[in-house]
């Protein structure tokens, strides 16, 4: 089904839980500068086995640990490390492994669209810094070259890969950590809760009287597109060109979403892409992979692995909405 939106022009920013006011065992905490972003959970009362306080300053040592394993740029992390090595065959952490391993599922399953080996690109273009753009044509011809899943193998934490290969999990870090906060969250007792973590959102467990959770997707020009009804343990992730980008020396606009198969930002015309699903990985990676795919491969990608719900914004402003979404558009 498609439907116009309230301009032609108007597309996802990000997703938003939509917070009444807090009542008794309902507070959230705002942790800082954590994985590049301010990281939020709401947490509700009922049958925790620790204080709140202690809950989150779990949550925070979760995310600091991940930080030392997953980040790119810090070049103390074990992820540097391992992109700084000249050794092609290297033992890995647990959770290098387990991101990894994902990864290259969704990379073969999305056709490369999304693919965790295009870390030399981001690095390249370095659309929040200060480099000149468009990168110089040589630097980019060998940014290419190391770009490629296939490259890759990974046997238990034995990884494999061409010397060179950059991996970067920025597109599916926060989804899948997400699904790393919910699960102690719930093991400690918790009754229900929502974390926003940059575009991503993790609903679980129950409101009080059952109430759905309810998510808005909030448009740029200010005010809401629509909001998202959910229950349970759900995660949500958007993903659109207009979240990080600059204007090039050629007055060209470059945003932070790569087509692997092009080694430039996507051309897509969507504007924006939510998923909703039970996977916060996956959710995080297809948000990216749907968007570089486009309108037409993205529906073909749901007929086919139809067990997600998905909203997309065209760029021409109208979107697209899958029957299992519940959606109430503003």
């Amino acid at each position: 089904m498609k439907l116009r939106l309230l301009a032609l022009s108007l597309a996802l920013l990000l997703c938003i839980p939509l917070l009444s006011a807090c009542g008794e065992g309902e507070n959230t905490y705002i942790l800082y500068n954590k994985l590049n972003t301010d990281i939020s959970i709401t947490l509700y009362s009922g049958g925790t086995q620790k204080k709140q306080a202690d809950l989150i300053a779990d949550c925070e040592a979760l995310l600091d640990e991940a930080e030392r394993v997953l980040s790119r740029t810090d070049l103390a992390a074990e992820l540097a490390t391992v992109n700084a090595s000249d050794e092609p065959i290297l033992m890995v952490s647990p959770i290098l492994a387990d991101v990894l391993s994902r990864s290259l599922t969704l990379a073969a399953e999305t056709g490369g669209c999304f693919d965790p080996t295009a870390g030399a690109l981001s690095a390249l273009y370095d659309i929040t810094g200060d480099a000149p753009l468009p990168p110089d044509p040589a630097a980019l011809a060998a940014a290419r070259e190391t770009v490629g899943y296939e490259g890759i193998t990974l046997n238990a934490m034995l990884l494999s890969r061409p010397v060179g290969t950059v991996l970067d999990f920025g597109a599916i870090a926060k989804g899948y950590l997400a699904e790393r906060l919910v699960s102690y969250l719930l093991e400690a007792g918790v009754s229900g809760g929502v974390l926003s973590l940059g575009g991503n959102i993790a609903t679980f467990g129950e409101k009080k009287g059952g109430r759905d959770f309810r998510i808005a997707l909030r448009a740029p020009e200010g005010g809401y597109a629509g909001v998202l009804c959910l229950t349970g343990e759900t995660y949500v992730s958007t993903s659109g060109a207009y979240e990080r980008n600059r204007v090039g020396t050629d007055g060209k606009i470059y945003h932070h979403i790569f087509d692997p198969a092009t080694g430039a930002p996507a051309e897509s015309d969507l504007a924006s892409v939510t998923v909703v699903d039970e996977d916060g990985a996956r959710a995080d990676a297809l948000s990216t992979a749907l968007y570089v795919m486009g309108y037409e491969q993205a529906l073909a990608y749901h007929a086919a692995h139809g067990d997600f719900e998905m909203l997309l914004i065209l760029a021409n402003g109208e979107i697209y909405q899958t029957q299992g979404l519940r959606f109430e558009q503003a």
